[in-house]
């Protein structure tokens, strides 16, 4: 009831529904203007990829999360797949939605009559025939965090500075709070090899090939 509160109360005419564990740079107006064009009842962004190694690891904890791969007609999503296992690229979802918002409300209430969980499997997923989902491939720099060992991973890559060029385009800032403070020191005989380092930092050894935080 919040949500449709907030919704009725909001004057944009459309939603961007997105999950939080990806870092990506994307102009959201141009998947907007994709979706208008095309009539969609909702656009869902994928890009083309593997499976994250994760989801097929043993005993882990998030073999219980819920992923979705797709086929793409022309455009047209025709159908969602739930947990799929296949090997190779596919259509995988980013989990970014976008939707009319008059449209949202009638998918929250019938979400609420039905006792439905999740938007993805419970709402489109069945209703790819009757909804016009379309698809929308996004093929730029995407640091996706799965567990631990991804938010790891994720890191490291950007220290190559490609991929940090790829997150990080010019003229698009990330925005964070601010907590200045002093410039990192790097005292006599200090060796630093291929690092990102943080504000705060006092280096008096040798660090390479690692990323420090602030102080």
């Amino acid at each position: 009831e919040s949500i449709k509160g907030y919704l009725r109360k909001s004057r944009e005419k459309y939603v961007i529904i997105s999950d939080c564990n990806c870092a990506f740079t994307m102009d959201f107006r141009q998947v907007i203007k994709a979706h208008k064009d095309s009539g969609a009842d909702v656009t869902m962004v994928y890009r083309k990829q593997e499976i994250p190694e994760v989801f097929s690891r043993p005993n882990s904890n998030v073999n219980q999360d819920l992923y979705y791969t797709m086929d793409v007609e022309d455009g047209r999503v025709k159908k969602i797949y739930i947990n799929a296992k296949e090997k190779g690229e596919v259509n995988y979802a980013m989990n970014i939605y976008v939707i009319e918002r008059e449209k949202l409300i009638d998918l929250i209430e019938d979400a609420y009559v039905h006792g439905y969980s999740y938007f993805t499997r419970d709402l489109l997923a069945p209703q790819t025939d009757s909804l016009n989902i379309q698809g929308y491939e996004y093929d730029g720099y995407v640091a996706q965090i799965t567990d631990l060992k991804s938010y790891f991973d994720e890191n490291m890559r950007l220290l190559n500075e490609e991929n940090r060029n790829a997150l990080f385009r010019k003229g698009n800032f990330v925005y964070t709070k601010v907590r200045d403070d002093n410039p990192t020191r790097y005292i006599n005989g200090a060796k630093a090899k291929n690092v990102m380092v943080a504000d705060g930092c006092v280096i008096e050894g040798e660090i390479e090939n690692s990323i420090l935080a602030r102080g």
